[in-house]
C-alpha cells in the first residue's frame, strides 16, 4: 500500500524536472544574449478570401512590383502585385505536382516539381508553361537565379549542382556537394553559398565548385539551428532562414553573425517554420512563413535601433 507521504519526494522530483526543462527554454546559450536585432517587420502578405496561401514553400520575383509564391497545398503558383499600400493577389496557376522551389530567370520563372515533369518554365505575362530537359537521373531540388541569366539546380539524386542556361544547356559546376543541401544562392563572382540544415552550417563554393569556407549558424536554445533558406546581397551579406529557431540570422561576407530578425510566434512580424527568402530590389526581405500560411516582409533596422 502506498501512503500519501511516500508520494511527496516523487512530486518534488517532478516539479524539479519541470523547472529544469523550463529554464532550458528560457536561458539562452552562452554568447547568444548579445545578438542584436538587425531586421524589423514591415508587412504581412496573406491573400484574401478568394486567393489564400495554405502551405507556401518558396517564392521569387521578376520585378519590384511582383511576387510569385509556390504553394504545395493545391498545388499552384500564386501571383501578387504591389499596389503601393499592400501586396494584392491577382491570380493563380495550377501545377501538375507539388512544387519544391522557384527561381526567376529573365522573363520567366523556373519551378522544380516533385512529380513529372520535374522542371518547368513559366514564361511571360501569359504564364505559358514549358517543360525543361535535364540530364538523365537528375532530380531537381533547390534553385537559384544566376546574376547573368540562367539558374542553378541542385540535384537531389547525386548532390551535384548544375547551371541551366536560358537556351537550355546544362553544365555541372560542382560535383557531389551533398544531398543534404537545403538551399543555395548564386554570387556575382560565379560561385554560390548553400545551407546544410543537419549540420547547421552555411558553406561557400567558388566558380570551380571548390568549397572555400563554412560557418556554423548559432543555435536558438534549446534547439540547434536548422538553416533551410538563404539569400545573398551584392555586398556578400547573407540572410538565413532558421526553420527550427523560427527566425532569420544575418551573416556578413566572412560568415560573422551580425544579428537576428524576428522570433517564434503567430502574430504579425513573428515566424513559425520559415522556409525560403527573397530580396527585393529595394533591399526588403520577403520570407515564406510556412506554418503561419503567409509571407512576412522585413527591412534593415536604421541605425541599429530596435523597432
Amino acid at each position: 500500500m502506498t501512503h500519501s507521504h511516500d508520494l511527496i519526494p516523487l512530486r518534488f522530483a517532478a516539479v524539479l524536472v519541470a523547472a529544469i526543462v523550463l529554464l532550458a527554454f528560457m536561458v539562452p546559450a552562452e554568447g547568444q544574449t548579445s545578438l542584436p536585432r538587425v531586421l524589423v517587420w514591415e508587412s504581412t502578405v496573406k491573400g484574401d478570401e478568394n486567393l489564400s496561401l495554405r502551405w507556401p514553400v518558396a517564392l521569387a520575383h521578376r520585378s519590384a512590383q511582383e511576387i510569385v509564391v509556390a504553394d504545395s497545398h493545391a498545388p499552384q503558383l500564386l501571383f501578387f502585385s504591389d499596389s503601393g499600400v499592400t501586396w494584392t493577389p491577382r491570380g493563380t496557376l495550377p501545377l501538375e505536382s507539388a512544387p519544391v522551389d522557384i527561381a526567376a530567370d529573365g522573363d520567366r520563372y523556373v519551378v522544380s516539381l516533385r512529380g513529372n515533369p520535374r522542371l518547368i518554365a513559366v514564361e511571360g505575362d501569359k504564364h505559358q508553361v514549358r517543360r525543361l530537359a535535364l540530364p538523365d537521373g537528375v532530380i531537381p531540388g533547390s534553385l537559384a537565379t544566376l546574376p547573368g541569366g540562367g539558374v542553378l539546380v541542385h540535384d537531389l539524386n547525386s548532390g551535384s549542382v548544375f547551371s541551366l542556361s536560358q537556351q537550355g544547356s546544362v553544365k555541372e559546376i560542382a560535383e557531389d556537394v551533398g544531398t543534404d543541401l537545403g538551399d543555395l544562392a548564386a554570387s556575382a563572382a560565379g560561385g554560390f553559398v548553400a545551407t546544410f540544415p543537419a549540420s547547421g552550417q552555411v558553406r561557400r563554393f567558388d566558380a570551380t565548385g571548390q568549397e572555400t569556407g563554412r560557418w556554423p549558424v548559432p543555435p536558438a536554445p534549446p534547439v540547434p539551428a536548422w538553416p533551410v533558406g538563404i539569400i545573398l546581397a551584392p555586398s556578400g551579406e547573407m540572410v538565413v532562414a532558421d526553420r527550427h529557431g523560427h527566425r532569420l540570422v544575418v551573416l556578413d561576407s566572412t560568415g560573422h553573425v551580425e544579428g537576428i530578425g524576428s522570433r517564434a510566434g503567430w502574430t504579425s512580424g513573428l515566424l513559425r517554420h520559415p522556409s525560403r527568402l527573397d530580396r527585393l530590389p529595394d533591399g526588403r526581405i520577403v520570407v515564406v512563413d510556412q506554418s503561419n500560411g503567409r509571407l512576412q516582409v522585413f527591412k534593415p533596422i536604421d541605425n541599429g535601433n530596435e523597432p
